[in-house]
């Protein structure tokens, strides 16, 4: 399994989507990624397959914050809850998600990468 901080682009996205979002992630007919949830996909370009599970374009949780605040918004069901900061230049982020377990998921970067990144820390227990 790749650590965290390892991961990077849309590697992350797919991530964020299986591990926090509870999505299934393949590879569409083109090589893009898709996403099979019902909640999170852009299913104007949807396709179906044999089981007839409905899959769309999968998110861009890491660079798009309507998509990293649909992050936030399933962690905050689940029971936890965002601190987003910004260091001086407004350009580098530190979030941290905490409530349920005794530690923060914690992650650094653009504020939609730094979401994904401490979803994924909480989701997977590597913070403590």
């Amino acid at each position: 399994m790749n650590r965290v901080s390892e991961l990077t682009g849309r590697e992350l996205d797919a991530a964020v989507a299986e591990k926090v979002m509870r999505c299934s992630v393949r590879k569409g007919p083109s090589g893009g990624l898709l996403c099979g949830c019902g909640h999170t996909c852009d299913y104007p370009h949807a396709e179906a397959t044999r089981d007839g599970q409905l899959y769309g374009d999968l998110a861009y949780y890491s660079t798009d914050i309507a998509a990293a605040w649909q992050v936030v918004e399933k962690l905050a069901q689940d029971g936890f809850w965002l601190a987003l900061h910004s260091d001086w230049s407004g350009r580098m982020f530190t979030a941290v998600f905490r409530g349920g377990k005794d530690f923060a998921g914690e992650g650094n970067g653009s504020a939609p990468e730094a979401i994904c990144r401490a979803a994924l820390t909480e989701m997977e227990g590597e913070s403590g």
